[in-house]
């Protein structure tokens, strides 16, 4: 007979994995790219270029905006 370890083990198992974190995720942010950042967004680059740029997350960008005053929060990119 199976236990719950046995059940447990396998539902975890079979979830899909996470892709590697992103290597600026966690870190703070340097006024370079808090300024770099700021010319991005005022010029329109995409969100995926501002992610390629600084390697990290959509949620990490928004927030950094938000914070650097050139997105309300709450509000999404154009």
């Amino acid at each position: 007979s199976r236990g719950l370890g046995d059940v447990y083990k396998r539902q975890v198992s079979d979830r899909p994995k996470r892709s590697a974190p992103l290597p600026n995720a966690g870190k703070p942010w340097t006024e370079a790219d808090e300024a770099a950042l700021m010319q991005m967004f005022d010029v329109g680059c995409s969100m995926e270029e501002m992610q390629a740029r600084f390697q990290r997350t959509n949620g990490a960008i928004v927030r950094r905006l938000e914070r650097l005053g050139r997105l309300r929060p709450g509000e999404t990119m154009k």
